[in-house]
């Protein structure tokens, strides 16, 4: 994980696990939020309530992909400001 990056987006107003979580679906593109959660070296069920969360900014949205799986994918950057 790219700390630099990190502060970078907790200085745009994202809290710490929000930045990462963000960071973890930019790099991965589209995943499921066990895949997403992971990478952010959160638990599964905080991967669920922060990607909602981005999701209510604009930040994330759901990808469908015709499964029981929820994956997400992120929303460019120029969203931040």
């Amino acid at each position: 994980m790219d700390y630099k990056i990190i502060q970078q987006l907790e200085a745009l107003g994202l809290q710490d696990n929000e930045a990462r979580v963000y960071l973890a679906l930019l790099e991965a593109g589209r995943a499921s939020v066990t895949q997403i959660a992971r990478s952010a070296q959160l638990n599964r069920t905080t991967g669920y309530d922060i990607l909602e969360r981005l999701a209510l900014h604009g930040l994330a949205s759901r990808a469908g992909t015709g499964t029981k799986i929820k994956m997400y994918a992120a929303e460019p950057p120029v969203r931040l400001k």
